[in-house]
């Protein structure tokens, strides 16, 4: 065994892949209560004109949680796999993609860069 070789995956690398998991579970339920309301108001709509904003909200809804489910499985694969990569775009979903809102968002990157790009042993697993 040579030292070219990558140490194990740290659990906090895994725990953060797992939580990615849990986030696409979140917006599976996002997703389909936005297309809950799309054929709800479609069936039940009745003859009053809705508001082209409040007619598009919930198809907004669906495309942003399937873009954001395929962004938290790629990432999490990345994590899982070691890519570089992965870790930007941790930090991005914890800006962009968590539920959160301003202050707690900026906490959870704050938290996800401290954990991804400073320690040793997480470092060296993603070279």
């Amino acid at each position: 065994m040579g030292s070219s070789m990558r140490p194990g995956r740290p659990f906090v690398v895994t725990l953060l892949a797992l939580f990615l998991l849990a986030l696409v579970v979140w917006y599976v339920v996002l997703v389909a209560k936005a297309v809950l309301l799309f054929a709800g108001d479609i069936l039940f709509g009745g003859p009053a004109p809705l508001p082209s904003d409040l007619r598009l909200s919930p198809i907004v809804l669906a495309v942003a949680g399937i873009v954001a489910i395929m962004w938290s499985f790629l990432t999490s694969g990345g994590l899982f796999g070691g890519s570089g990569w992965a870790r930007v775009s941790a930090v991005l979903l914890a800006l962009f993609a968590l539920p959160m809102g301003y202050p707690t968002d900026l906490v959870i990157a704050a938290l996800v860069v401290l954990l991804l790009f400073f320690p040793a042993n997480v470092r060296a697993f993603f070279r």
